[in-house]
């Protein structure tokens, strides 16, 4: 079973299909034990406006649990910031929504391709249609492109939405 952990609802974005509105992110059950997930996937809001919190959530949920734990963000502009997560974190599903996420995600991958010791994380990265890059040039993420939103998107098979 995958966990979905909503850190918090604040965010730097006003996407116009954010599947967090179809949510009442109040009514979500409140999870604070973690030792019975194959896979927790911290989201937010943006969870990287607040990537010292992110870090500490990454720790206790490793003091129970060896489970991969994957960040979601859309936000990599603070390079620092992302690469300490990184370091934490299992992996990392990046998500550029629109053509102003291409050159930080561009100036993150280039100091990625620097850090050894990051190179056996996850990293998934998720383009919106109208995003336009060829993922043959960045071999160190697994790419999904042309992504659209969709209305009432469902949480995936054996996942379940909490937050903190």
């Amino acid at each position: 079973m995958k966990l979905r952990l909503l850190l918090f609802e604040k965010c730097n974005r006003k996407c116009p299909g954010c599947c967090n509105k179809q949510w009442n992110l109040d009514a979500l059950p409140i999870e604070d034990n973690y030792k019975h997930y194959d896979k927790i996937i911290l989201t937010g809001g943006e969870p990287m406006l607040d990537p010292f919190f992110v870090i500490e959530k990454i720790k206790e949920i490793k003091k129970v649990n060896d489970c991969p734990v994957i960040v979601y963000t859309a936000k990599v502009d603070e390079i620092n910031s992302a690469l300490e997560v990184l370091k934490y974190a299992d992996g990392m599903t990046l998500t550029l929504h629109d053509k102003k996420d291409y050159i930080p995600f561009l100036y993150f991958n280039a100091v990625l391709g620097f850090k050894t010791e990051l190179s056996n994380k996850s990293l998934r990265l998720n383009v919106f249609k109208g995003v336009d890059i060829n993922p043959d040039h960045f071999p160190i993420w697994k790419c999904k492109t042309n992504i659209e939103w969709i209305d009432n998107c469902p949480l995936p098979e054996n996942e379940v939405f909490c937050r903190v």
